[in-house]
């Protein structure tokens, strides 16, 4: 999708959250939160030939594993801004922190075994 086109839709929506913000406020954060779904949901194809090459190059490199925990910390990343935003919009801020705390708790968790490694490679050194 051509990012003008998601522009355009984003402003359009945002129109609308306002109108029915007016009218009916429980409808625009629905509306709000279909709209943001929608515009992810039409972002992410465009992220497949980025993440081919990053495939690509990792495989000829030898690094496979790292470049899973990459993609796996970039998803709870990704997952956990986007809930903590629609949180936001419904200002309910204590549950979107609780959120952001999870997820920066699930990265460290995943990268546990990369600390380890390294770890075992600086004793090796030493």
């Amino acid at each position: 999708m051509n990012v003008f086109v998601l522009c355009g839709f984003g402003v359009c929506a945002a129109c609308a959250v306002l109108i029915l913000r007016h009218a009916e406020n429980r409808f625009a954060l629905l509306a709000a939160a279909a709209a943001g779904i929608l515009m992810l949901l039409s972002v992410v194809p465009q992220l497949s030939p980025a993440l081919e090459l990053a495939r690509d190059l990792t495989a000829a490199s030898g690094m496979t594993q790292y470049f899973s925990l990459m993609v796996k910390s970039l998803g709870i990343a990704l997952v956990c801004r986007v809930s903590c935003e629609i949180c936001g919009d419904m200002g309910e801020h204590s549950i979107a922190s609780k959120i952001e705390f999870a997820g920066k708790a699930a990265i460290i968790a995943l990268s546990l075994p990369v600390m380890k490694r390294i770890y075992e490679f600086i004793k090796e050194l030493i």
